[in-house]
């Protein structure tokens, strides 16, 4: 994935997971949508959530939780659906919340010990903390192991 130089500004749509804020670039975002009815994908992995039908597109739903490795959560009617655009597929990215856009205030450095098909590409400064930044087009990708749920958690 190519992420631009402070030089070139970029910006980046905020997600939500477990209280962490993940950037995704705002380039591949194709819009936000609220969760609807998905339909069913026999033998899918657990990461993939199943298809939505976007005005008549049908387009593949991904728990990013469990994508990124995290214990899962029940999604709401109100739980947003991130639809992007990456390595010419179109797929849904299902956050507990989309915060904001905002700008990279500097380059993208990418994590010497990351792997080159993790989802996340890097870290980047965005109002003065370090966020996360994913790779969509890494995102459809198997998903790691889910971490179990710490006693008493959940319902």
């Amino acid at each position: 994935m190519h992420l631009e130089r402070a030089d070139d500004p970029t910006s980046v749509i905020l997600l939500r997971l477990e209280g962490q804020k993940y950037a995704l670039p705002l380039g591949c975002v194709v819009e936000v949508v609220r969760m609807a009815a998905l339909a069913p994908v026999p033998d899918a992995p657990a990461h993939v959530l199943g298809l939505l039908d976007l005005r008549g597109r049908v387009v593949p739903v991904l728990d990013l939780r469990r994508r990124l490795g995290l214990a899962p959560a029940e999604p709401g009617l109100s739980t947003p659906i991130c639809v992007v655009e990456a390595g010419g597929r179109g797929f849904g990215l299902v956050a507990d919340a989309v915060t904001d856009v905002r700008p990279l205030a500097g380059p993208v450095d990418r994590l010497a010990d990351a792997s080159e098909d993790g989802p996340v590409a890097g870290v980047a400064h965005v109002d003065g903390r370090l966020v996360p930044v994913l790779d969509p087009a890494r995102l459809a990708g198997p998903a790691p192991p889910v971490r179990p749920e710490p006693a008493g958690a959940g319902r």
